[in-house]
């Protein structure tokens, strides 16, 4: 090979080097541009409990759901009033005739057009149009305090997956910790069993501890998965989603006591209002009926324009009239739907009384357990101490020889229920917080009205002071209670 040639070969070899490097480093800066950008993606989502509930109730479909159902009453309200206004119609027709009646045995046929405008509108329907327009309002109501009592369900079920998060993560926590313990207690075990100071059993005994221990830390960890996993549901976030929760499992003092409590609950709570809103549907639905009793008033009009010839614009014609109809005997139909009516106005009245006291078992129950689990916190969080002190004493007792290996697994797994009974009293704790909230129908500013006001099962006098308060502020848009 010459000179020149190798040259040549080896300048090609150089070239394509560098070439190879500058695809190799392009490519790899696409990896890093690419993984990168997956990192974007898959950040983790850092979240209070706040931002949670704002997250859920803006982006969680159910709610979508229920504002469907009220703005498809809203439209059945326009239903409702458009027949308290005329119906306007227009009609074209074409008419062929054919006949042989006729003196000279001769088929005749003929045409006939003709084009009009009609009007019709009933003045008096005997109050069943009032009684429709009633009931489709009611109807719109009961779906607006629907979408209200949604909020509240999903602000607590919101509050209480994101408790159960922080309950999972402090039970991981509190069970990885006794494994630590358990597998710092087996080491030593082994290593008294090396110089003859215990027998084989200690060390089979500390070992099977430390299994179950391990059993129970894989059982936290798939718990605390579940636990995010459902908060991520409810939030509407991709289930991938690294969720990091800015809150502790805490203990905030709540001062609220029973009776403030209940009379929250029964101003504020939608299912007592939706009941009223039944019973308002219902009395509608007996003013409907009994509009077969009374007569119904009519008018009409038409204008008409005819020819034989299409388009049938050569003669006019008008009418004007009314019409006052009366039912005299209809086999008894109008009665049975007046009792019909009646009977459901009855269920109605008992299903507010049932809901009425349906809520107030249910604050009472969120209330009680709350105080619970508040002197539960105090019992348990004394007994941590109590438990780590009792696992020195083993330990060292152990250690000297005057105490047994039962002695120190006993003390390990006290201290371990300890911990696991004091994050339970606080998981407990908040968890009834959110219950008593929503038990309370808290969490959704919203107007009251005086009509309201006026009907809420509240005792008499605390119901006509509220009353007298809003009349004096009709700008206020909130009855508060002391203890909100």
């Amino acid at each position: 090979m010459n000179k020149k040639k190798y040259q040549q070969l080896l300048a090609i070899a150089i070239l394509g080097s560098l070439l190879s490097i500058n695809y190799v480093a392009k490519a790899e800066e696409k990896i890093w541009n690419a993984s990168g950008a997956e990192q974007n993606e898959n950040a983790p989502l850092e979240i209070t409990l706040e931002n949670a509930i704002d997250m859920t109730l803006s982006r969680n479909p159910q709610l979508d759901g229920v504002d469907a159902d009220r703005q498809a009453a809203r439209r059945r309200v326009e239903q409702a009033k458009a027949s308290y206004g005329p119906t306007v119609g227009a009609t074209h027709s074409e008419t062929r005739t054919y006949s042989d009646a006729n003196t000279f045995r001769k088929d005749v046929y003929s045409n006939q057009f003709s084009n009009g405008v009609n009007l019709n509108w009933v003045l008096y329907s005997g109050g069943a149009t009032q009684g429709q327009v009633k009931q489709a309002k009611e109807g719109y109501n009961s779906g607006s305090y629907g979408v209200v009592l949604m909020e509240q369900s999903l602000r607590m079920q919101t509050a209480q997956a994101y408790y159960q998060v922080l309950y999972a993560a402090k039970t991981v926590e509190n069970t990885d910790e006794a494994v630590a313990r358990m597998e710092e207690h087996l080491k030593n075990t082994k290593l008294r069993f090396e110089v003859g100071l215990v027998a084989k059993a200690d060390v089979l005994r500390s070992e099977v501890e430390v299994a179950n221990a391990k059993q129970n830390l894989i059982k936290a960890k798939n718990s605390l998965d579940l636990a995010y996993a459902n908060l991520a549901n409810l939030i509407w976030v991709d289930m991938g989603t690294t969720l990091v929760l800015k809150d502790s499992l805490g203990f905030t003092p709540d001062e609220r006591t029973l009776e403030e409590s209940i009379s929250y609950a029964k101003l504020y709570r939608p299912e007592i209002h939706q009941s009223f809103s039944s019973i308002d549907s219902a009395k509608a639905a007996v003013r409907s009926a009994r509009a077969g009793y009374y007569p119904t008033v009519a008018v009409s009009a038409g204008y008409n324009k005819g020819d034989v010839d299409r388009p049938g614009w050569e003669t006019t014609g008008w009418n004007v009239g009314g019409t006052v109809k009366l039912t005299l005997f209809d086999s008894f139909y109008t009665r049975g739907r007046v009792g019909e009516a009646m009977a459901k106005q009855e269920k109605a009245e008992s299903t507010l009384q049932t809901t009425i006291q349906g809520i107030d078992l249910e604050v009472r129950q969120a209330w009680l357990n709350l105080q619970e689990a508040k002197e539960r916190i105090q019992a348990s969080s004394v007994a941590i101490s109590q438990a780590e002190e009792d696992y020195k004493i083993a330990q060292a007792r152990y250690q000297a020889g005057v105490g047994t290996n039962l002695d120190v697994l006993d003390s390990q797994n006290a201290l371990t229920n300890a911990q696991t009974n004091y994050a339970s009293s606080l998981f407990d704790y908040n968890n009834n917080r959110a219950k008593l909230d929503k038990a309370m129908g808290m969490g959704v500013k919203r107007p009251i009205s005086a009509e309201e006001l006026e009907r809420t099962p509240l005792p008499s006098d605390m119901l006509n002071k509220k009353i007298e308060e809003l009349k004096e502020n009709p700008e206020k848009t909130k009855i508060l209670f002391p203890g909100e």
